[in-house]
């Protein structure tokens, strides 16, 4: 069941502020989703990717760290973090990585100037394996 939250903050009688949050229902898929960089071949073009454990309405999953394993047609996979101080003994240059708050982020060099580059991101973590597909 997910539950939404409005905070209102009032100072003699006007809103001074607010704060809407809602709760995450269980994880249903893996979001990947473009966040920045730049297209291209060159050693400098490499492009970043939000990959993430999410919801059926798209809302990320905080709680729900994953191992996840990231297959990519058309793009070199560059490297892979997700910003946990004590990820260090696992390969940021590994197709299979942690999620840290239910996110990771993958970076990605293109290996032809044209043409469609698609990433899948598998759990490998759980019997229900959750599954997300994006072309760029």
């Amino acid at each position: 069941m997910r539950h939404f939250i409005s905070i209102r903050g009032y100072n003699d009688g006007v809103l001074a502020a607010k704060c809407d949050s809602v709760t995450v229902g269980n994880p249903t898929h893996i979001g990947i989703e473009k966040t920045g960089g730049k297209a291209g071949t060159g050693f400098d073009d490499v492009e970043i990717l939000s990959v993430f454990i999410a919801d059926a309405e798209g809302n990320i999953c905080p709680n729900y760290d994953r191992t996840i394993e990231l297959k990519v047609e058309g793009a070199q996979l560059i490297a892979v973090d997700n910003a946990d101080v004590l990820a260090h003994k696992t390969s940021h240059k590994s197709a299979v990585f942690n999620t840290y708050q239910g996110r990771m982020t993958a970076y990605i060099r293109r290996t032809s100037a044209t043409g469609k580059v698609t990433v899948t991101a598998t759990d490998c973590s759980s019997a229900a394996a959750l599954k997300g597909t994006a072309t760029f």
